[in-house]
């Protein structure tokens, strides 16, 4: 290792050089395993995707879902190309543009994956226009805060960004204050879906001591499992991004896009299949007794049968799927 550059030692700071190329490393792993996700899992789910996707119409969700990943992969495999340190040396210039281009380009993923989960709350939601104008305006304020504090970050940052020919990587040499910030808004909204998620399923529970037939309880079950995964990583890249070394600010955003690129396919893949089963395999899922505490609440429409009930409830929320485009139609 040659003597370092100005921006090196920056970076580098009071640091032991040696344990910053053992982290550089660490986040080439995580970069390497952010790439394998996505490229196994599209291939995993491809049969499936042939099978429930590709013969429906063409509406936004679904444009949205494809052109989602194609952002993802492409910078996750071109930022995998720069991190993994054996290309040749690259300029200040490309490493400017490339990071810069993937802080907008994850930024537009993102809103897309968010969109699509906004249009499965309001399915959820049903036709209740101020709860449905409420969450699209706290959807786009949410992206207008993200997008304002990328571009202040990425203005700061635009002379700063260089290429380390020491450690083979490029990189940055200082934290902005903005840049924490950028994973709060959506975090936010993000709660909020997950909050309408659990209501909604509160109030299910209350009515007829079930979760609802496959479509609902794949609606609340991926739902959930989708916030618990993705409020984990955007912490993690929260923290890593505020307290952590310099050199671990590109660890964790690259799994998380990973994740949620996959997960967005997944969602319309599981809901997809749950609209597309036959009326008579709508099953009721129970609850039992680790809801015995919603007994002492009035059952409604009570001269109906808790299926002829639920299969109400699911026809409703199957032409709410229609309406919202998260189920496209054939």
């Amino acid at each position: 290792m040659g003597s370092l550059s100005p921006l090196e030692l920056e970076a580098l700071g009071d640091q032991n050089v040696f344990v910053v190329v053992e982290d550089i490393y660490l986040t080439r792993w995580f970069t390497a395993i952010a790439l394998t996700i996505i490229c196994y899992d599209n291939l995993l789910t491809l049969d499936d995707e042939i099978a429930f996707i590709w013969p429906k119409r063409w509406n936004s969700v679904k444009i949205l879902t494809y052109s989602n990943r194609a952002v993802a992969l492409t910078f996750i495999a071109l930022n995998t190309h720069h991190l993994v340190g054996v290309t040749n040396p690259l300029s200040n210039h490309f490493c400017s543009v490339v990071l810069v281009a993937t802080g907008y380009g994850a930024l537009v993923s993102f809103a897309m994956c968010n969109w699509i989960l906004l249009a499965r709350a309001q399915a959820l939601v049903g036709t209740r226009p101020f709860l449905n104008n409420l969450l699209t305006t706290f959807y786009i304020a949410s992206y207008l805060i993200t997008t304002a504090l990328v571009t202040h970050t990425s203005w700061i940052l635009r002379d700063k960004i260089f290429y380390s020919d020491s450690f083979h990587v490029c990189g940055i040499p200082m934290h902005p204050s903005s840049m924490g910030f950028i994973w709060l808004a959506p975090l936010v909204f993000e709660t909020a879906i997950f909050l309408l998620t659990i209501v909604k399923l509160y109030e299910n529970a209350v009515e007829d001591y079930s979760l609802g037939s496959t479509l609902l309880v794949t609606l609340y079950r991926d739902g959930v499992a989708y916030y618990l995964v993705i409020f984990s990583l955007r912490v993690f890249n929260l923290l890593a991004w505020q307290i952590m070394p310099i050199q671990f600010a590109l660890i964790g955003i690259f799994l998380l896009w990973a994740i949620m690129s996959v997960s967005v396919t997944r969602l319309q893949l599981n809901l997809l299949k749950a609209v597309n089963m036959p009326p008579a395999s709508l099953e009721i899922t129970s609850v039992g007794p680790s809801i015995s505490i919603f007994a002492s609440f009035p059952r409604r429409n009570g001269s109906r049968s808790q299926t002829e009930r639920s299969r109400i409830r699911t026809s409703r929320m199957q032409l709410r799927t229609f309406s919202h485009g998260i189920a496209p139609e054939p």
